[in-house]
């Protein structure tokens, strides 16, 4: 059949008018989801998105839930529950935003639930109401938003002090309020406020362990510090200073929590040496430390590792290290994997990511076990499986950087 298309528009004066239906739209850009299987790089499914981005992907049981948007300048955040086994879309919905494009504080879940949209930016209220008072007023158009994992259905609304979402624990979701020092402890079942405390510092980052909860916070200007958070209370346990000023600080969570501390080369007499802090979240203490390392480009905690890797257009550095001992298991030199970016582990694999190429590596031995020629954006591991991102350029998404 022609591609011509033609429809009766009327009749006037005995004349029939035509006009030619106007071309078929391009397809608007997508971003997908795909499914390897880890023990063979094997691609398992790939589901396309209504998105053109899309953030990295959190498994809730048998559900892969991930949020995107086809502008970031816009105040809404679509949210997808695919399925785990097949990738089919079990549901999709979508929430306010102020920022739809900020992953990493729109979308955590736990315990069944995905807290997603916010974070709410801007200057404060010109009479900011005090913590406690702020979480029991409701939360506007973008606050952040409970939904079921297995349905799409909100559960609850956060209140006004929830304006970003930090972190979910099966009982308790935390979060900060406008100005980042009013934190909130949400029940994850009700959304109802079970503490608010007044930290008076500047909270980075909330990071859940299976031994405890551990707040990250600059205390005051370039100088960060470590707490151990009590969830029935929202008080710390315990206190870790972490720098000096004008450091710079990456934390990783994984069974431990890991502090890479690098001097900043520009400070008169600072050296080029950088030092690794892995504490016991439980207590705070210090597990093992490492001072004069050669700075890494990245790191990553899980499986009981920490992976250190140096990385070069052409070749690559990844180092194993024991997360509780620090001793060093392998390290792939310079020649080993040429390219690898990024790096991630849950003990039973090493996935390494270049830009169009997945590697799988032994824990055991860091050799190669297989590789998949699929471009990627975020990775993450489930038993068995890795699921992994592939969004449309930044240039292809309004207020993309």
């Amino acid at each position: 059949m022609s591609a011509l298309r033609t429809t009766f528009r009327g009749v006037a004066l005995g004349v029939v008018l035509l006009a030619q239906a106007a071309p078929a739209a391009a397809a608007p850009p997508r971003a997908h989801v795909v499914a390897l299987s880890a023990s063979s790089g094997h691609q398992q499914w790939k589901a396309a998105l209504s998105t053109a981005s899309v953030s990295s992907p959190l498994l809730a049981g048998d559900t892969v839930v991930v949020a995107g948007t086809n502008d970031c300048l816009s105040k809404i955040l679509s949210v997808t529950g695919l399925a785990k086994a097949d990738g089919h879309r079990q549901w999709r919905t979508t929430v306010g935003s102020d920022s739809p494009c900020a992953y990493g504080q729109t979308t955590s879940v736990s315990n069944g639930v995905a807290l997603v949209g916010g974070p709410r930016f801007g200057p404060p209220d010109a009479a900011p109401q005090p913590c406690a008072q702020a979480a029991a007023t409701a939360g506007g158009p973008t606050a952040p938003v409970a939904l079921s994992t297995s349905t799409g259905h909100v559960l609850w609304h956060a209140p006004a002090a929830f304006a970003t979402g930090l972190a979910m624990t099966p009982t308790v979701a935390i979060g900060v309020d406008n100005s980042g020092t009013c934190l909130v402890g949400l029940d994850v079942a009700t959304g109802h406020v079970s503490w608010t405390r007044n930290v008076g510092f500047q909270v980075i980052e909330v990071l859940v362990t299976p031994a405890g909860v551990v707040l990250w916070a600059q205390t005051r200007p370039g100088v960060h510090a470590l707490e151990g958070l009590d969830l029935a209370t929202g008080k710390a346990r315990w206190t870790a200073k972490l720098s000096k000023p004008n450091d710079s600080i990456q934390v990783m969570r994984g069974e431990l929590v890991t502090v890479v501390n690098a001097p900043d080369i520009a400070t008169p007499g600072a050296t080029n040496d950088t030092s690794i802090d892995t504490y016991d979240p439980a207590n705070g203490k210090v597990l093992w430390r490492e001072r004069g390392f050669d700075q890494g480009t990245g790191y990553s905690s899980g499986g009981g590792a920490l992976l250190v890797l140096r990385s070069h257009p052409t070749q690559s550095q990844l180092t194993w290290l024991d997360a509780r001992t620090g001793k060093k298991r392998w390290s792939l030199p310079p020649q080993g994997r040429g390219g690898i970016q990024t790096a991630i582990t849950d003990g039973k694999v090493v996935i390494g990511e270049t830009a169009n190429t997945l590697v799988g590596l032994s824990p055991a031995t860091g050799k190669l076990r297989w590789t998949s020629a699929v471009e990627a954006g975020d990775a993450t591991l489930a038993p068995g499986q890795v699921f992994v991102t592939q969004p449309e350029t930044p240039n292809n998404v309004p207020g993309g950087d």
